[in-house]
């Protein structure tokens, strides 16, 4: 998952995204979704996004959206340290 934001510096708008890895996914409430992802920047911690999807809406950190890339291509780029990270927190996806 691509998480995405703006920052304005110098009146210039640059966009900034950091790959995170999605973990889980939970209905909390009725368009309230809690993803639990895993972000190289906090090593060996599982870390908390929302997202409401009647407001549209996507909370993480000062993050305001998010989309997903494909697992294939991001292998084929980055390895497969999706199935090590997994090993390390011993989360096993849902099928």
């Amino acid at each position: 998952m691509i998480i995405h934001k703006e920052v304005i510096e110098n009146g210039e708008t640059e966009v900034v995204e950091h790959a995170t890895i999605p973990l889980s996914i939970k209905q909390i409430e009725q368009n309230k979704y809690e993803i639990q992802l895993y972000n190289v920047n906090y090593p060996g911690r599982v870390e908390t996004a929302m997202v409401n999807t009647y407001s549209k809406t996507f909370e993480y950190e000062d993050y305001t959206s998010a989309y997903l890339i494909d697992v294939t291509e991001a292998i084929e780029l980055f390895g497969n340290r999706y199935d090590e990270i997994m090993k390390k927190f011993k989360i096993h996806p849902i099928k």
